[in-house]
């Protein structure tokens, strides 16, 4: 790790220096066209001294990041439950349903009626379905409206 903060320090493009009071970051980018003049800038930190500003300021922005990023998983993680909850539901309804069909189907002689309550049974099928695609394309809607918070 020394080696490579060494080799980072002789680095024409990254340069540090230190004072007791602050510490000096600058950073020059130097273009390939001699017509281009080189960019410069400096960043001052004067609060405390030496690296563990720094490595407070990387933490506090690991940590943001960390929490943005669970906010996110989280809202997913929300969605998919919801999402999983319904589709278990509609799981169980149809079951029934069609427990119910094979009751009354069997329990009718008369096959003009069989025929009435199969028939029935094929457009509340029909209906559900529609509603089922609906729902599917609000769910993709939803889960595509979840903006990383990176």
């Amino acid at each position: 790790m020394a080696r490579r903060l060494l080799k980072r320090q002789r680095h024409p493009i990254f340069a540090v220096s230190r004072t007791a009071a602050s510490k000096v970051i600058s950073t020059t980018r130097s273009a390939g066209t001699s017509s281009t003049p080189n960019v410069s800038k400096e960043i001052v930190i004067t609060n405390g001294t030496g690296t563990n500003d720094c490595t407070s300021i990387a933490a506090d922005a690991l940590q943001d990041l960390t929490k943005r990023a669970l906010a996110t998983q989280t809202e997913l993680s929300k969605r998919f439950f919801e999402t999983f909850w319904h589709w278990q539901e509609r799981i169980q309804s149809e079951a029934t349903q069609l427990t119910e069909l094979f009751k009354s189907v069997f329990s009718t002689t008369s096959a003009a009626d069989q025929i009435g309550l199969l028939h029935a049974w094929i457009k509340g099928v029909t209906h559900r379905n529609a509603q089922d695609q609906i729902y599917s394309i609000e769910t993709a809607n939803a889960f595509a409206k979840v903006e990383p918070q990176i």
